[in-house]
C-alpha cells in the first residue's frame, strides 16, 4: 500500500511540473585539495544521479532536456527554452 501511495505522489508531482513547464537542478562546486581549487569536471543529474561530462546534453526522463555547464546540471520541459 505504502509503494502504491508513493508511485501516486511521484506521478502527482511529474504532472505538475509538466503543467507548469519546471526546470530541476543541481549547482556544481568545486572541491579544495591541498590548498589548491579544483573546478568540477561534470555535473550530477539531478533526476536520476547519473555523471554527465561538461558540455553534454542529454534527454532525461519524462522527456526532459537536460545540459552540463560550470554551474550545474539542468533538465527542463522541452516545452521552455533552457537559456540557450
Amino acid at each position: 500500500m505504502q509503494k502504491v501511495a508513493l508511485i501516486l505522489i511521484m506521478l502527482c508531482i511529474t504532472w505538475l511540473g509538466k503543467c507548469q513547464g519546471s526546470c530541476v537542478r543541481t549547482i556544481n562546486k568545486a572541491e579544495v585539495k591541498d590548498g589548491s581549487v579544483i573546478p568540477p569536471d561534470g555535473c550530477t543529474s539531478p533526476l536520476d544521479g547519473t555523471k554527465h561530462g561538461m558540455g553534454s546534453e542529454w534527454n532525461g526522463a519524462n522527456g526532459m532536456k537536460c545540459t552540463c555547464s560550470r554551474s550545474g546540471a539542468e533538465c527542463c520541459d522541452n516545452s521552455i527554452p533552457t537559456g540557450k
